[in-house]
């Protein structure tokens, strides 16, 4: 695992995500010991990681990677579903490599 990116939601709960080429997460951390307090294994990313962040808006989390995928550099946004433990690809291929994704703690804590 690669080091982690933080972000945290409109309802005081903290969330990291961990990218890995062997193995990837996203997990409650707990604001008082720094500790997982719930973990979902997610898809790893193939190949050399380059850029991550992460970002909780209107009740979703999103992930934000730059990858060598063996053959050319891509960079997606993925849709984390804390419900289901299910990512999926938001945004195929964009041309930015994104390494910070700022929150505000008055961002919806659901869609509407």
């Amino acid at each position: 695992e690669l080091g982690p990116e933080l972000t945290g939601t409109g309802d005081a709960e903290l969330f990291a995500y961990f990218p890995g080429n062997f193995e990837s997460s996203v997990a409650k951390v707990s604001k008082t010991t720094g500790q997982n307090e719930q973990a979902w294994a997610i898809p790893t990313l193939t190949g050399q990681t380059w850029a991550w962040a992460f970002a909780h808006w209107g009740g979703e989390f999103f992930i934000f990677v730059t990858y060598d995928d063996g053959w050319n550099s891509i960079s997606q946004v993925r849709r984390f579903d804390r419900t289901t433990g299910l990512v999926d690809v938001a945004v195929e291929s964009h041309p930015y490599r994104i390494v910070g994704a700022g929150v505000s703690t008055c961002a919806p804590t659901i869609m509407d």
